[in-house]
């Protein structure tokens, strides 16, 4: 099992912590392209000139928006897999909280930063790589154990899957080509990946087909 490195967090700076959380919202909603620096120094009723003193460039405080987001993410999966909890009770947390985190997401905002923010989209890529095979699979290695998930489950193939079915799927492109929210398309992995798509007649049928070959 992989060991989960803790993230470095960002200094505790009341006025960084403000513009972060700032930018975060508007971000978030109206994406990264769209947003001025202007509009950002107004939302937080400072002049243009004290928001530069923080941030050099508008790139700059993207960073810090998606080194915090993710900072956040990483610490609720942390508190989550902490917890004494069976198996079911801490996989529907970890959904809830993966559904929290995307509903405060517009399809508009990853969109800007894979075009306009190639080095912070990295960030994002880079993190989700980190994210499920660490996390999920600590989460299935106790799934495992307390008899929810098959014993014999290809672990490896797994993750493997499910990391390009996230990554594939929640590409900007591919979610607004869907028409559906993250949250959805969040939904719509799981549901696939750990309820299956037969039902139980199908699925008693396709067993015995494979069993005949």
């Amino acid at each position: 099992m992989k060991t989960i490195t803790p993230i470095a967090p960002i200094a505790p700076d009341p006025n960084l912590s403000r513009i972060i959380e700032t930018a975060s919202r508007v971000f978030f909603q109206r994406g990264f392209h769209r947003v001025s620096m202007d509009a950002l120094a107004a939302e937080l009723g400072m002049s243009k000139k004290t928001l530069y003193i923080h941030f050099e460039s508008k790139n700059a405080l993207l960073e810090a928006v998606l080194k915090n987001m993710t900072l956040q993410i990483h610490e609720g999966l942390m508190e989550i897999l902490n917890t004494p909890e069976s198996f079911h009770v801490k996989f529907h947390h970890f959904i809830y909280f993966i559904h929290g985190r995307m509903a405060q997401i517009h399809p508009c905002f990853l969109e800007d930063v894979r075009l306009y923010a190639a080095e912070s989209w990295r960030i994002i890529e880079e993190f989700r790589g980190r994210m499920i095979p660490v996390f999920f699979g600590q989460l299935l290695d106790e799934g495992i154990k307390a008899g929810f998930l098959k014993p014999d489950l290809n672990r490896p193939l797994f993750l493997r899957l499910f990391l390009v079915a996230v990554q594939g799927m929640m590409n900007p492109a591919a979610i607004m080509e869907s028409g559906m929210a993250p949250r959805s398309v969040v939904d719509g992995i799981m549901s696939i990946f750990f309820e299956g798509i037969l039902t139980p007649v199908g699925r008693k049928n396709f067993n015995s087909l494979a069993n005949h070959d």
